[in-house]
């Protein structure tokens, strides 16, 4: 703010005929397009600063967010009497139970899906492989196989022997999709498959 004023003071101390003469309107305007380019350069770096305060804030925000827990923490032990340091450490023990439960349930429940699917197979297994449903009455199912990279020709091949070779579904509704991000074709792969 002083410096916007400092700029405009001397803006008009240029402004200002000197021994009488007065200022042409050429001359004014470009001493108004300098001072407008000078406040813009100040702005801008001002924003440059800001953005570099905060970059090295969010860098540093994790580090400093630990040593102030470690700080507090301390200090508080240090600081309260016993009777708090009671309920402080009741309550803490609490959260930490919670969580522990709550990573034990969560634990078990994904369990579940993997013990269902082996039930599935089993029972599948004692048919001699053969489903309940129709071939006919079965939907079109879509392997979608990604590839990022053009040099992933082999895991390419690889999965999608893979996928005609292991899963149990009809050839006729199997359909396998390559996707992959490069412009141009992948030709000795896409003639191979």
């Amino acid at each position: 703010m002083a410096q916007d004023m400092d700029l405009s003071v001397a803006a008009q101390e240029i402004l200002r005929p000197h021994n009488g003469e007065n200022a042409t309107p050429s001359q004014e305007s470009g001493l108004r397009g300098l001072l407008a380019k000078l406040n813009h350069l100040q702005e801008a770096s001002l924003c440059r600063a800001a953005a570099r305060l905060s970059a090295f804030l969010e860098d540093r925000t994790p580090f400093l967010f630990v040593l102030s827990y470690f700080v507090v923490s301390v200090s508080l032990y240090i600081v309260l009497p016993d009777s708090i340091i009671t309920i402080f450490w009741f309550v803490f023990l609490a959260t930490n139970f919670y969580i522990a439960a709550s990573v034990v349930t969560e634990a078990f429940l994904s369990v579940a899906p993997c013990r269902d699917a082996r039930k599935a197979v089993c029972r599948i297994q004692e048919r001699g492989w053969v489903f309940p449903t129709a071939d006919d009455q079965l939907y079109t199912l879509d392997i979608v196989i990604v590839a990022y990279l053009p040099n992933e020709k082999d895991i390419i091949i690889d999965r999608t022997l893979y996928a005609l070779n292991e899963i149990i579904y009809p050839r006729d509704k199997l359909r396998i999709n390559i996707v992959y991000n490069t412009p141009k074709p992948i030709e000795p792969l896409e003639t191979e498959l």
